[in-house]
């Protein structure tokens, strides 16, 4: 792999890491509003985007999956998280 190809890929993978954070919290904080379906879609676009990099960063090279990986662990503990415990709680 070039440098330039290098650099490219860990662009092209951290920006994907943003992203599916942004959409991550995006989904969990508009539970109850009217933007709820579109944020879930666009979580489970971008989920399906971090499945698909993982994949592809396999093929680039030893150490390119780890931004991947990340992002995926990531998601899935925001998706999972509970935020709304503490409004139960105090009800």
């Amino acid at each position: 792999m070039t440098p330039s190809h290098a650099e490219l890929t860990v662009w092209y993978l951290a920006t994907v890491l943003v992203v599916s954070q942004a959409s991550a919290w995006a989904a969990r904080l508009s539970e109850g509003s009217r933007w709820q379906t579109q944020a879930q879609r666009l979580f489970f676009a971008c989920l399906a985007l971090v499945g698909a990099s993982t994949m592809i960063s396999l093929w680039w090279g030893p150490g390119c999956c780890v931004l991947s990986g990340f992002s995926l662990a990531g998601m899935a503990v925001v998706a999972t998280w509970d935020l709304g415990s503490a409004r139960r709680a105090a009800a």
